[in-house]
């Protein structure tokens, strides 16, 4: 196992590589209990999402241990699910099936790109303000997503100021504004003791340095807290059962027949539309991966890629550890569409093993092993109220939102660009309208500053693809009032 993990080689011992592994899945285990809740909402299987999740985590950070040697946790990604449930399929009005279909188109492209000199343009083309927008807009995105699941937040509108569509979809004019829910139920305190206690346990890692896995036990208590409320439903409550973990039938391999790939296919109108979508989760994939993977890897005194490994990179066909670890990352959108799920990617977690003295592999076959022990708990996993995952999305869109500081806000060339990318990416309820606001926005500001020459060809055709999403989307009549969660 030395041999094979080059122990020596990272200065790391195997005790330390396993308490790396645990360090980092109880950091990273609420995603068992918040990818299901996120995803249900578009008609999937609970149990067969939280299968799908724990199997697709186990393989990829598997490879990603085998392969790339290297002490990431790969699972599906906060933000990405998001993207999956609200944007693809209750904004723009694709079948669940059809989603995992664009999925798993978008993670092909996304492998051809890492496997091809091409990665180094798209990771460069894009101005570093927009990357970190980006990532900040989509952590407010995920908080204000965790705020209205726990039903902090109600809406007061003048009467009539709404109407009912066609499709059965009220749409309310702008006037509704947002307020503190007045009356607090026992739903709302489960929220908010599981908010408190997260909170507590963040606040106890930093005074300790240690790992507490806030988030996994935030979950916990909430859950159990409901019991005695009435909010935490024991009617499905089984320990141990591996008969459920068959479920995964329901949504595994569930995209090539129709409604799927094939009802894509029968309408043109709808080509051109997923065609786009998954060309922008592809690009979303590859800088969510590309900034995960050199945040944490380059953690000042726990380097993961050294100095050698980065100058390997940059050079034509290089075969550094981090090309290794990109390209074990870019088969998690179709490995994760083909076990039924959203993208899988690098967690940011990963930070609190790497702190901990993860340098190998060993630390994520740790990880990848512990996802399939949790397989029999999935019973547990069921009676998870939305409520008691609402403080894991909202704690976990911070972690995002810290990126803001890397903006330079006294340049309005980056203030503009970036500020709008925030915005209508929360307060539109899309992360595409921020993407193009954001994206757009920076070529006119160039333009305008007689800078036309600083702006990449590539970035220019990535913000026309955008544009013609925003087009088609308003040609079909999508709007975000589509969008309930």
């Amino acid at each position: 196992m030395r041999d094979r993990f080059e122990l020596e080689l990272n200065r790391t011992t195997v005790s330390a590589e396993v308490v790396a592994g645990l360090t980092t899945f109880l950091t990273v285990s609420y995603i068992l209990s918040v990818n299901p809740v996120i995803l249900r909402e578009t008609g999937m299987s609970h149990a067969g999402v939280f299968v799908a999740t724990a199997v697709t985590a186990a393989l990829c950070t598997l490879f990603m241990a085998l392969y790339a040697n290297t002490p990431f946790a790969v699972a599906p990604g906060m933000g990405l699910n998001t993207f999956f449930s609200v944007t693809i399929c209750l904004n723009l009005g694709f079948h669940w099936r059809e989603a995992l279909a664009i999925t798993f188109l978008a993670g092909l492209v996304h492998m051809a790109i890492i496997m091809s000199p091409a990665r180094k343009s798209i990771v460069t083309c894009i101005p570093d303000h927009l990357k970190y927008a980006t990532s900040v807009g989509i952590g407010l995105f995920i908080s204000y997503v965790g705020i209205k699941n726990a039903g902090f937040v109600a809406f007061t509108g003048r009467p009539g100021g709404y109407a009912m569509s066609a499709d059965g979809v009220l749409r309310l004019e702008s006037s509704p504004l947002q307020s503190i829910v007045e009356v607090f139920t026992a739903a709302h305190l489960v929220a908010l003791i599981g908010l408190a206690v997260t909170v507590f346990l963040l606040g106890l890692e930093r005074r300790s340095g240690d790992s507490y896995g806030a988030f996994l036990f935030g979950i916990i208590i909430a859950t159990f807290i409901g019991i005695p409320l009435g909010v935490t439903n024991m009617t499905e409550m089984r320990m141990f059962d591996l008969s459920t973990i068959a479920e995964i039938r329901e949504v595994s391999f569930a995209f090539f027949d129709s409604p799927g790939l094939l009802s894509i296919i029968a309408d043109p109108g709808r080509i051109a539309l997923a065609g786009m979508i998954f060309l922008v989760l592809a690009l979303t994939d590859i800088l969510d991966s590309v900034a995960s993977v050199f945040g944490t890897g380059r953690l000042r005194g726990h380097e993961v890629f050294t100095d050698t490994d980065l100058a390997l990179f940059v050079k034509p066909g290089g075969r550094s550890k981090l090309d290794r670890t990109l390209v074990c990352n870019s088969v998690g959108g179709a490995v994760g569409a083909l076990c039924g799920t959203c993208t899988a990617t690098v967690y940011i977690e990963s930070v609190t093993g790497i702190a901990a003295g993860g340098r190998t592999g060993l630390t994520a076959l740790v990880i990848g092993l512990l996802f399939l022990l949790c397989l029999p708990l999935i019973g547990f996993f069921r009676i998870i109220p939305g409520e008691a995952v609402a403080s894991a999305l909202i704690l976990s869109g911070i972690y995002l939102m810290s990126l803001v500081t890397l903006i330079d806000w006294q340049d309005i060339e980056e203030a503009v660009p970036a500020g709008l990318t925030i915005l209508f990416m929360c307060f539109t309820y899309s992360i595409l309208n921020g993407m193009t606001a954001g994206f757009a926005s920076h070529i006119v500001m160039r333009v305008a500053a007689g800078r036309m020459k600083t702006i990449h060809p590539l970035f220019l055709v990535i913000t026309l693809c955008l544009i013609l999403v925003a087009v088609v989307n308003h040609c079909l009549g999508v709007h975000a009032g589509q969008a309930v969660t």
